[in-house]
C-alpha cells in the first residue's frame, strides 16, 4: 500500500501486489484530504482493514477489498494526524 498526495493536494491511496517479482497495480483511490499515516496494527491479516490518519485530522479505516467508503471515520484532531499505531487482530490483544 502505498499512501500520500499528488501535486493537487488531494490523497491518493494505491494497493500494488507482488507478482512472480513484478509490481502489479491492484487499484487506486483518490480522496479530497491528502493522506499523511497509515497503519495495519489493528487489523488481522484475514480482514485486511487499514487505519489511516489525514491532513483534515480524520482517522479512517479501510477495507482493502472495497474502498468507496471508509468502514469507519473519526475525527481525530483539530489539524495534521502525524502517525498512527495499532495493536489488534492478535490472539488475546485489547
Amino acid at each position: 500500500v502505498v499512501l500520500g498526495s499528488p501535486p493537487r493536494g488531494s490523497g491518493l491511496m494505491q494497493i500494488y501486489q507482488l507478482n512472480k517479482g513484478d509490481v502489479e497495480l491492484l487499484s487506486e483511490v483518490e480522496k479530497p484530504s491528502p493522506f499523511k499515516c497509515g497503519s495495519f496494527g489493528a487489523s488481522s491479516l484475514a480482514d485486511r482493514h487499514l487505519a489511516t490518519g489525514n491532513f483534515a485530522g480524520k482517522v479512517n479505516i479501510w477495507d482493502l477489498e472495497r474502498m468507496e467508503a471508509p468502514l469507519f471515520e473519526a475525527a481525530g484532531h483539530t489539524g495534521l494526524i502525524n502517525a498512527l499505531d495499532g495493536v489488534g487482530g492478535l490472539k488475546g490483544a485489547g
